[in-house]
């Protein structure tokens, strides 16, 4: 590893174990949201693993960051468009047989998030099962370049230049290369039912996701199989104070992400409030 991947991979490992602090997750419960053992957790967060791209899509949603912010501790800024030259684009993730690179790294409020992904070709690997993986949201791959075998849940297709195949993502799914050539496709992905579909690929939810939040002090929530609200029970209502438990939280929360937020604005019942200049609108 050069002295510059070596010197990246730290920072990562910093902002992932500063994220993990500011929500008061442990690195046990951290281990177990990111699918890996607690030692590799730890190995991960010491800056003497490189994470693979599951690793980073589950702290994204666990932490409800832009995957760019722990990757390069910003997140995405652009909003009309943004051109992405060929064979470049992040690396999101770097595996033994995978390349995965981000093709809208820098847009914000994505819709979905496009990925150019290449897969090395690997003869061992053609008589094994497929190995899976999930997340939330529905994906769309299109194959440009090689041929491939992809498993989502119990099926097995096998796709060449110019196929392509939408799915859950939550279902286990998983492909490898069979073009001794390799296999170069585009993956989308797109939140799905229950996901924060403003927001993209890297901070999409599911509706079984629980992430603390300021309301959780103060409010029980209850919903049904469907997940449709059934009943609300308010608790510790003589301690609420909403500047203290909801502005400043926020504006806590947000430096410490190093993100911004519009100020809130008080209006009266009639609607109008002062202009920079004292004058009432």
């Amino acid at each position: 590893m050069s002295a510059e991947a070596e010197k990246n991979l730290i920072e990562m490992a910093a902002r992932i174990r500063e994220m993990r602090e500011i929500i008061g997750y442990s690195v046990e419960q951290m281990a177990e949201k990111t699918e890996v053992s607690v030692e590799d957790y730890k190995a991960v967060e010491a800056g003497k693993l490189d994470p693979t791209f599951n690793f980073l899509h589950q702290c994204a949603i666990t932490f409800g960051v832009d995957i760019n912010a722990l990757l390069k501790g910003h997140s995405a800024h652009l909003s009309g468009y943004e051109v992405t030259r060929a064979g470049q684009g992040p690396l999101t993730a770097h595996e033994t047989h995978m390349d995965i690179r981000n093709q809208a790294a820098m847009f914000q409020n994505r819709l979905g998030t496009p990925y150019w992904v290449t897969y090395k070709y690997d003869p061992a690997l053609l008589d094994k099962p497929i190995s899976t993986t999930t997340h939330a949201g529905q994906e769309f791959d299109i194959v440009l370049k090689g041929s491939m075998k992809i498993r989502v849940g119990e099926h097995v297709e096998e796709l060449h230049e110019g196929d392509s195949i939408y799915y859950r993502s939550s279902t286990p799914h998983g492909m490898l290369a069979t073009d001794p050539n390799g296999v170069t496709f585009l993956a989308m992905v797109m939140a799905g039912e229950g996901g924060d579909t403003h927001l993209g690929l890297e901070t999409v939810r599911p509706r079984h996701e629980k992430v603390p939040l300021v309301v959780d002090k103060f409010v029980e929530c209850e919903e049904n199989a469907s997940g449709h609200l059934e009943h609300v029970k308010f608790k510790n209502t003589e301690r609420f104070n909403f500047a203290f438990d909801v502005i400043s939280r926020k504006a806590r929360d947000a430096a410490r992400q190093r993100q911004f937020h519009r100020a809130p604005i008080h209006l009266p019942r009639d609607k109008r409030h002062l202009k920079p200049d004292g004058e009432l609108l």
